[in-house]
């Protein structure tokens, strides 16, 4: 249960650092878990291990939901972006000493999470009725 505890320090260092750009706080928080980071402190080892996969969905939520908005919309579309990532993903695999750098292991993650969203995506290829709020006075 690490993310009772740590839920609110990762919201604490993602407001404080609301400033840092995500093209140098992402690669540093991954380089956190890259690292394997082993102290007395069960705390730190938890937050180094596992920050970088809040500020990601924390950075990257609009990319994903702009995603999974292009594959309601397109599922076809939806899923040749999935098969060019695939492709993308072999090539990197497949070139030489690429393979044994740790960070692509997030990018099979992300692979496996849009997988997800075309295929929640697909089972809903009818046209969904747009969603009508009440109005407050």
């Amino acid at each position: 249960m690490w993310f009772i505890y740590l839920l609110p320090v990762f919201f604490v260092v993602a407001k404080l650092t609301r400033g840092v750009l995500s093209l140098v706080l992402w690669p540093l928080a991954a380089l956190l878990e890259i690292t394997d980071v082993h102290t007395d402190i069960v705390v730190t080892d938890e937050f180094c291990a596992r920050y970088v996969c809040f500020y990601t969905g924390y950075a990257f939520a609009g990319s994903s939901f702009k995603f999974a908005e292009t594959v309601r919309d397109s599922p076809r579309e939806g899923l040749t972006l999935l098969f060019a990532w695939a492709v993308f993903e072999v090539q990197v695999v497949m070139s030489a000493g690429v393979a044994t750098l740790l960070i692509f292991h997030r990018a099979v993650r992300h692979t496996a999470l849009r997988f997800l969203i075309v295929r929640s995506a697909g089972a809903k290829l009818k046209p969904q009725a747009p969603i009508v709020r009440a109005e407050t006075a």
